[in-house]
């Protein structure tokens, strides 16, 4: 297996962010003219990245202070899941001699999130730098990435991370070995019945994790301490690309079939969880009831459908579940309808006269039409309330 490679380039021009997706724009202002390798990477394979239409004409141009080196660190991502997936694998090189006090060089805003310097704290950044406006950068040490989203890390840099959580300390704090980390409290992309699902399991011994309500090194020494974690597809599960090979069995909620046009996503969460864990298994059985983007991102307050009856069956089948568990109680679905009603359907419901109509309005919302949908369809049509419920809507 080859080692990591690193290389000092002369006059690389930045500039700020400007799209993540489907491909990324910002960071190098010309990646074409950067060998393949150190240009940013998804699944293994470059990017697609593109260049920033932006005049370096009479750019100011930066260079370290003497002693001093410039070491490019990446995009400075507001997205949690994001800059943990994607944009902090390149400082291994800081263990190289004669980089460990470099300056690391993030493109982004000059507001900083929190996380970002949680990271730094965790990664052992003492010095780092916000460029938010096209510069060129004299000289400039670029690192490859250890790992890139969705894809297996190099071992090199898999042998960094455990010696990251070594010296973080990480199995020196007391955290839970059981949990269920899941987004029923959440406003967005959960699944319909999620925050009554996760009560069920908390009656199963499963303790609730929030992961926001934590600093990153507590998040972190969760994860490594694991045995057993029932986890919805999430930002969180990108936690696992910061960690070494941990002992935890892992059951996922996909938030999209395998089959489906979001699954080249979801199957990169896939591919970073087991990588990372004993133990994996996914449960793909899901629909949409808000319809994704063209690009296959659900909408921000996307929700899904999942058969709870088959979840729990399939929780049992491996072994997270014992097997007389039952969830006796049915969860309401109509607040998260509500929700999403709220914001996406507003108008469209003001023409909505009768209970019949509301209902067959939101059963047309849904992405595809599948038994599970009509199992759903006549879930929704036993409530009562629905044009109270529009009502409360429209206020």
């Amino acid at each position: 297996m080859r080692a990591l490679k690193f290389r000092e380039f002369d006059d690389v021009g930045l500039v700020p962010f400007e799209k993540l997706l489907p491909y990324l724009r910002g960071g190098f202002a010309t990646p074409e003219q950067l060998p393949a390798i150190f240009r940013h990477r998804r699944r293994g394979k470059l990017s697609k990245d593109q260049a920033v239409q932006a005049d370096l004409v009479g750019a100011p141009r930066l260079k370290p202070a003497p002693g001093d080196t410039f070491v490019y660190g990446g995009v400075l991502h507001w997205h949690f899941g994001h800059l943990i997936a994607e944009f902090v694998h390149r400082l291994w090189v800081l263990r190289e001699p004669g980089l460990e006090n470099a300056t690391v060089l993030f493109v982004g805003k000059k507001h900083v999130p929190q996380v970002f310097r949680d990271c730094m704290a965790y990664f052992g950044v003492s010095k780092w730098q916000v460029v938010d406006s096209p510069c060129i950068i004299e000289r400039l040490v670029i690192a490859e990435q250890g790992k890139s989203i969705g894809e297996t890390p190099h071992p090199q840099y898999e042998a960094f991370l455990g010696s990251l959580a070594q010296e973080n300390r990480l199995d020196d704090l007391e955290t839970e070995r059981r949990f269920a980390v899941l987004r029923g409290h959440l406003p967005d992309r959960r699944f319909l019945g999620e925050a009554d699902f996760e009560r069920f399991l908390e009656g199963e011994g499963y303790v609730p994790f929030r992961p926001e309500k934590h600093d990153l090194r507590s998040q972190l020494a969760t994860f490594l301490q694991a045995e057993e974690i029932v986890m919805s597809d999430g930002s969180a599960c990108h936690l696992f690309d910061l960690l070494p090979r941990t002992d935890a069995r892992v059951a996922l909620i996909s938030r999209a079939r395998r089959t489906d046009w979001k699954a080249r996503d979801a199957k990169a969460v896939v591919n970073s969880i087991e990588a990372k864990c004993r133990e994996l298994e996914v449960f793909d059985d899901t629909s949409h009831v808000a319809s994704p983007t063209r690009d296959g991102r659900q909408r921000p307050l996307g929700l899904r459908y999942v058969p709870l009856d088959r979840l729990i069956d399939f929780l049992k089948h491996h072994r997270f579940l014992r097997e007389d568990a039952r969830m006796t109680e049915q969860p309401d679905m109509i607040a998260d309808l509500q929700s999403y009603a709220a914001l996406h359907l507003r108008d469209q419901i003001r023409d909505v006269d009768n209970t019949d109509e509301l209902v067959a309005f939101l059963v047309s919302r849904l992405h595809e039409n599948t038994l599970e949908n009509e199992r759903l369809k006549t879930a929704i049509a036993k409530r009562r309330g629905l044009c109270g419920l529009a009502r409360r809507i429209l206020g």
